[in-house]
């Protein structure tokens, strides 16, 4: 690879993770890092991070069986109540597991040196 391109692949990962990690910080919000080290890994993590929350979100959402046979009922009133209500429980599935992700980083004391 030439270094003009892996400059200019480096560049926009490092301008794509500070617009996501300023998403993360914002929601967030008033918690943020305390180290060089806490910010360093909140730019570079944040870009895949979210890449990984697209990708689930997708898979679990529109590409399931379930999410296809929900998308199958038609329009009207209950079926988008049900296709609401499984994304909402497949949301809160997924912050459950990333709240037990953060607890028990909390737990073994790693958030703290961040």
């Amino acid at each position: 690879m030439a270094p003009g391109r892996f400059l200019t692949i480096l560049g926009a990962w490092v301008a794509l993770s500070i617009i996501v990690a300023a998403g993360f910080l914002l929601s967030f919000w008033p918690h943020h890092p305390h180290s060089t080290l806490g910010w360093l890994l909140l730019i570079f993590i944040a870009l895949p991070l979210a890449a990984l929350g697209e990708f689930l979100g997708d898979r679990f959402i529109f590409h399931s069986d379930l999410g296809a046979s929900l998308s199958a009922l038609g329009s009207g009133f209950v079926p988008s109540l049900v296709r609401v209500l499984y994304v909402l429980i497949v949301f809160l599935a997924l912050a459950a597991i990333a709240g037990l992700i953060v607890t028990t980083l909390n737990a073994t004391g790693w958030t703290s040196a961040l």
